[in-house]
């Protein structure tokens, strides 16, 4: 339960709730305010105006408290919390009152305003309150390591602390980085990078902090801050940039998930005529297992059997080991030639999606073999299994089959960084104009193997085996 809550806590489901919830109680004890001013002081209050009133205060309201910080849930101390809470209502309601006034609109007292702050502010402390104990029980304080250089080092270190000093723990300063320096990102929460540390070390230091789920402050160079499309925020009062580690938010995975389900439902229920037919035809064609199965590798590295229609011949690899597809591959049956051109031997990878092995959008999955060549080759390509796999994804509708493994990285990296729905919809509606043009389909020409990867080389070189 622990564990929910704080994945929850650190979704951006939580930021939404918390808004809602203040804004809530805010719309709420205005209309409460009309109610005891009419009911126990006897001062009448027109309703109908309190609620327009109380739909005034939430919308001013929304922006002081966001410029205030006090949507920041964690971040800020309760009597941090509670100065900006009042100020902003008093602005807000402040504000209004005297507008009302110059308009000359009736049934705005100062009586309503005062009552309305005064219960504002009760029902807000209540709740931050609450909300404080619950951030308090559930989080300890953060443990950062600083990496900056020798003569900065100690100085960022400081600053870091000087105004944070109820949420992080500085735990580790490195002024030079060595082979200590990685070992301990291990036993920290966050690294923050001074501005100072040479480019070459950032990327190795970058990608370790990500692989074991840390997240990283970076101090942009200035000329970085007039490139870089990021949202630099600040990490005690140092302008930074905050890489997270790559994986989906909870309400992002949830989302995702629900529309996983009833996407595959509906592409199963319409292809399955299609379906029937290439298992029936492959059976009959010879005789073998129409339904082929192939280890493959999903989220965090897990292996899973993938399902397809068989398009090969059986054992095509029993005395070759894993082998790319090439095109006019010897191996590929007459009849498996159609049904990879048409598409329909991928049709059972839904049911992969219904097990939850896969999505229908996200990284394709590779085998393991060649998992480990390309990890072995280039480190980065682990950050990819950092969610499921997909039948189809943005790598394969901006490149081609033969497109270079670390090309395919880099979108599928980018896919991750920046999912959304909207982008899933896309990649699915530029996947349907896809299924139309031949080359997307083929397999990987002798040259273009050759030239897929010096990993591909090297790894056929230790084994003696040719990859084609």
């Amino acid at each position: 339960m622990r564990t929910l809550i704080k994945k929850l806590c650190n979704s951006s489901m939580i930021y939404y709730i918390h808004v809602v919830m203040d804004l809530l109680l805010v719309f709420l004890s205005t209309l409460a305010s009309s109610y005891i001013l009419s009911k126990f002081i006897g001062i009448n209050s027109d309703i109908s105006s309190a609620f327009v009133y109380a739909w005034l205060v939430c919308a001013t309201v929304y922006f002081l408290f966001k410029l205030y910080g006090v949507f920041q849930v964690g971040r800020n101390s309760y009597a941090d919390l509670v100065f900006s809470t009042v100020l902003s209502l008093f602005l807000s309601n402040m504000g209004l009152f005297i507008l009302t006034q110059f308009l000359k609109i009736k049934n705005m007292s100062i009586q309503f305003m005062l009552v309305s702050f005064s219960l504002q502010c009760l029902t807000l402390f209540v709740w931050k309150l609450f909300v404080a104990k619950l951030f308090s029980r559930v989080f300890q304080k953060k443990e950062v390591m600083f990496i900056g250089g020798k003569n900065n080092a100690k100085l960022y270190a400081d600053k870091l602390l000087a105004k944070d000093r109820q949420r992080f723990i500085l735990k580790y300063v490195d002024g030079f980085v060595d082979n200590d320096t990685f070992q301990k990102i291990q036993h920290v929460d966050m690294v923050f990078l001074g501005p100072d540390v040479e480019e070459f070390l950032k990327r190795p230091i970058i990608a370790k902090a990500v692989d074991l789920k840390k997240t990283v402050y970076l101090v942009p160079e200035l000329t970085d801050i007039t490139v870089l499309n990021s949202n630099i925020g600040n990490f005690g009062d140092i302008p930074a940039i905050r890489i997270d580690h790559f994986e989906l938010p909870l309400e992002k995975w949830f989302f995702k998930r629900i529309f996983d389900i009833v996407v595959s439902l509906a592409i199963l229920i319409l292809s399955s005529p299609f379906l029937l037919a290439g298992l029936v035809a492959t059976k009959l064609f010879d005789g073998g297992d129409p339904i082929f199965r192939q280890e493959r590798i999903t989220k965090n590295g897990k292996a899973f059997k993938l399902f397809k229609i068989r398009t090969m011949v059986t054992d095509a690899e029993k005395h070759t080991g894993p082998v790319l597809a090439k095109a006019n591959d010897s191996r590929i049956t007459p009849l498996g030639a159609f049904l990879r051109a048409v598409r329909i031997d991928e049709i059972p990878q839904i049911i992969n999606v219904l097990k939850g092995d896969m999505s229908i959008v996200g990284p394709r999955p590779e085998r393991p073999f060649f998992v480990d060549c390309f990890i072995r080759e280039n480190p980065d390509y682990a950050m990819r299994h950092a969610v499921k796999t997909g039948i189809t994804g943005l790598a394969q509708v901006s490149g081609k089959y033969t497109t270079s493994a670390e090309d395919k990285l880099r979108y599928d990296l980018y896919y991750i960084r920046n999912y959304s729905f909207l982008m899933d919809v896309e990649i699915i509606l530029k996947t349907i104009k896809i299924l139309f043009i031949r080359d997307s389909s083929m397999g990987v020409s002798t040259t273009k193997a050759l030239n897929h990867g010096d990993v591909l080389l090297d790894s056929a070189k230790k084994e003696n085996e040719v990859y084609l």
